[in-house]
């Protein structure tokens, strides 16, 4: 049971990270320097979400959702390895 557990939250703090990667690449994207920008600076976390919600995750939830479980099987290969050869 404590494996379950474990990968729940190896894969959530994998979707956080995913989410965080393409959330900065989708700051690059054309679209976004050209419609959600603003001039205005409190409304530009506004438009950065904008994007992100309307065309960055619509496109990239698939890439978002096979890199957290890539990120899980790393990480579960890590503690294998850890307990395996580095005892305490």
């Amino acid at each position: 049971m404590e494996n379950i557990y474990t990968a729940a939250r190896y894969y959530v703090s994998g979707l956080l990270v995913m989410i965080l990667i393409t959330f900065c690449w989708g700051l690059g994207d054309d679209a976004y320097t050209t419609n959600y920008t603003s001039k205005v600076w409190y409304e530009m976390p506004y438009g950065a979400l904008q994007h992100y919600f309307l065309w960055v995750l619509p496109y990239w939830w698939l890439l978002i959702l096979i890199g957290a479980g890539i990120f899980t099987k790393i990480a579960f290969v890590f503690k294998i390895i850890s307990k395996k050869y580095f005892k305490n």
